[in-house]
């Protein structure tokens, strides 16, 4: 999704058990949005599903194991990532 809303790609309907991340790896959009990070420096942002996605794919900084408190850069990575993918989440089409 670009930032004024307006979708860059979609793909064709899936079968509805695959999970987004292994639809996203057969349709070779993880590699075209780490190649994009890797060559043009615009990464994607997204939530904890895309988790070991690849370097250009953006995802939260989860708490710990051990129930501490994540460290104060830690939350606020997380919270302009959630800034940031809350605009397109609001553009994106229900």
């Amino acid at each position: 999704m670009r930032p004024d809303g307006l979708p860059v790609w979609t793909s064709s309907a899936l079968p509805g058990h695959l999970h987004d991340t292994c639809c996203a790896r057969e349709l070779g959009a993880t590699a075209a949005l780490n190649w994009s990070a890797a060559e043009l420096d615009l990464p994607a942002l997204a939530d904890f599903g895309h988790e070991n996605t690849g370097h250009g794919i953006k995802v939260p900084v989860k708490q710990p194991a051990d129930g501490s408190r994540l460290a104060p850069d830690n939350r606020a990575y997380n919270r302009l990532l959630r800034g940031l993918r809350g605009q397109g989440d609001a553009a994106s089409p229900s």
